[in-house]
């Protein structure tokens, strides 16, 4: 099934490489996938040129949950310190390094799982942003 998940993330972004962040703002940045392994995704900012790296993990960590909690709305909790544990943020780096507190990643992980799963929609509110998986 993980397997699949990555499969899908990975097809999709070798023939889409530029993509958007979700943002209630018609403006949101825009960044791309430079590198695409078994193991994880590297992007670049396109307004920085800066780089990050996103593991596999984290992904099918954030799908995990929204698949765990089917038809109810999940914060994402986009935070560097003190991320809330209940969000999709707290639960990535929970699984990945065990603490609440480091780089957030789920900004750019959950523009990519509602551009490649149908059945994941973001809220757009400029507060409390959170996705949802349908049924």
């Amino acid at each position: 099934m993980e397997d699949n998940i990555w499969h899908e993330i990975k097809t999709f972004l070798q023939n889409n490489p530029k993509l958007n962040l979700l943002s209630p703002l018609a403006n949101s940045q825009i960044f791309e996938v430079t590198e695409i392994t078994d193991d994880f995704i590297r992007i670049r900012f396109q307004e920085s040129k800066g780089t990050l790296k996103i593991e596999k993990r984290r992904f099918l960590s954030a799908y995990s949950m929204l698949e765990e909690k089917r038809g109810i709305w999940v914060e994402l909790g986009a935070s560097r310190i003190n991320t809330r544990p209940n969000t999709l943020e707290g639960r990535i780096k929970l699984e990945f390094n065990g603490k609440l507190n480091g780089l957030s990643t789920v900004s750019w992980i959950a523009a990519i799982l509602v551009k490649v799963f149908n059945n994941i929609k973001f809220n757009y509110e400029a507060k409390g942003q959170a996705l949802i998986m349908l049924s």
